[in-house]
């Protein structure tokens, strides 16, 4: 009987340990959704800016840094003047998904100026000196320039010397 007992024991205690085993790596049912963020992004000045914690975070030459306020050179950023772009994202670092939100929102980067086109004119104008042309004004105005006339008195050997020198010891 002690022996019977014993083995029913055994035999409910493995199955409880099965039982509790096999519940630990269960899944729920009903499974919540992760938390998403609200973040504003600058594609201007390619900065994140956190609305709730008030933080941007800004590129810093190797990372992301994040800021209270807004370095100098962002300061262009405003909510009138510069796009922004509202971003949910399941992730307190916006900037890991920054390749994909550069390439989503390339057109609203700045576009750098493109190279000043030089003009230059191969024969200058009669009475106007020779100018360069960067970027036509609207209305350029000539610049005049004054004929001189700059007399210099030749030195002639008076037909002495035949047109050469005046020997080894003389130096001008």
């Amino acid at each position: 009987m002690k022996h019977s007992m014993r083995i029913t024991a055994r035999l409910f205690s493995l199955c409880l340990v099965l039982s509790i085993t096999g519940n630990l790596y269960a899944h729920p049912i009903f499974s919540q959704a992760p938390k998403t963020h609200r973040y504003y992004y600058y594609p201007r000045q390619n900065v994140y800016y956190d609305p709730v914690e008030n933080i941007y975070f800004v590129w810093e030459r190797t990372y992301w840094k994040p800021v209270y306020y807004i370095p100098g050179r962002y300061v262009s950023i405003t909510y009138s003047n510069s796009p922004r772009f509202e971003l949910w994202i399941a992730s307190k670092h916006p900037y890991y998904y920054n390749p994909e939100h550069r390439r989503t929102y390339y057109e609203y980067r700045v576009v750098k100026p493109a190279q000043a086109r030089v003009v230059v004119e191969s024969r200058p104008k009669p009475n106007v000196s020779f100018h360069l042309e960067i970027n036509s004004a609207p209305l350029p105005q000539p610049v005049y320039a004054e004929k001189h006339v700059v007399l210099v008195k030749d030195h002639h050997d008076n037909g002495y010397h035949h047109g050469h020198g005046h020997g080894r010891e003389h130096r001008h």
